[in-house]
């Protein structure tokens, strides 16, 4: 995404992806979730960093920010499904969706097909990723592996039900520097969601980006490392401690998004 080569970037697959491990006993919930993210944190030694997180993974990134405030130096969020619980929060009919029957099926296409109209919904200009119907069908059968992985995983999102107070106390705790970047064209998560968050948060900052759909870092790379480059360099420069040296990177982990592209 080019950002900076000095920068220590460490980046967390969501369950069910990559090579991270499922055990269907733990709690994946967004808060549960979390608290894995720190079991992480602590075992490789950050004691304050910057996390970024997109779509489910910001859910994730934003209960971390609330839980654990001081172990953060800023908390980046692109699109976070979570502004839909409030009273005067949006939900697209894919949240709708989800929150009657607990199945986004739009994530978890059965054929190369239902993997065509899934890109085509995430993003704004899906011509930019044209896949023969071969390699949807490789992509898909790779990716079906781990979906009893994902019932869980929605399970306990919809167990979880925060309504609008419990979503609002969650926002009022995050009291480091807050970064909310949405795409203008987003058919999963409404970007209405991005002012509502931004008028939650004091002092945060909110970026929607045109032509652009809810796969904000795979559809606009560039746009988005200059973003997150500018914010986290700010904040570093705003924050830097006597007793650290100034030539020190920011530790910089960023929760991968669970949309499968």
């Amino acid at each position: 995404m080019g950002l900076p080569r000095q920068w220590r970037i460490l980046v967390l697959d969501m369950p069910g992806h990559g090579e991270s491990s499922f055990d269907p006993t733990q709690d994946y919930s967004p808060f549960g979730m979390a608290e894995k993210v720190d079991m992480f944190v602590e075992a490789v030694g950050l004691e304050r960093f910057h996390l970024v997180g997109e779509s489910l993974g910001a859910c994730i990134s934003a209960s971390y920010g609330s839980t654990y405030p001081h172990k953060l130096d800023s908390l980046t969020l692109l699109c976070p499904p979570i502004t839909h619980r409030l009273s005067n929060g949006v939900a697209t009919k894919y949240i709708k969706e989800f929150e009657v029957t607990g199945q986004l099926s739009l994530l978890f296409p059965q054929c190369p097909d239902e993997f065509q109209q899934m890109i085509d919904v995430v993003l704004y200009n899906p011509s930019l990723f044209t896949f023969h119907y071969r390699m949807r069908q490789a992509l898909l059968s790779l990716q079906m592996e781990h979906y009893h992985h994902f019932d869980k995983i929605q399970k306990d999102l919809r167990k979880t039900q925060e309504g609008d107070r419990e979503v609002r106390q969650l926002a009022k705790n995050i009291t480091m520097p807050l970064f909310i970047l949405w795409g203008q064209h987003d058919r999963v998560c409404d970007v209405s969601g991005a002012s509502i968050l931004h008028s939650l948060v004091r002092g945060s900052r909110v970026q929607v980006l045109e032509r652009c759909g809810h796969a904000i870092s795979l559809e606009r790379p560039r746009k988005c490392a200059q973003l997150l480059t500018d914010f986290i360099s700010h904040t570093a420069a705003a924050t830097i401690r006597p007793t650290a040296p100034l030539h020190t990177p920011p530790h910089f982990a960023p929760i991968a998004p669970p949309v499968m592209c």
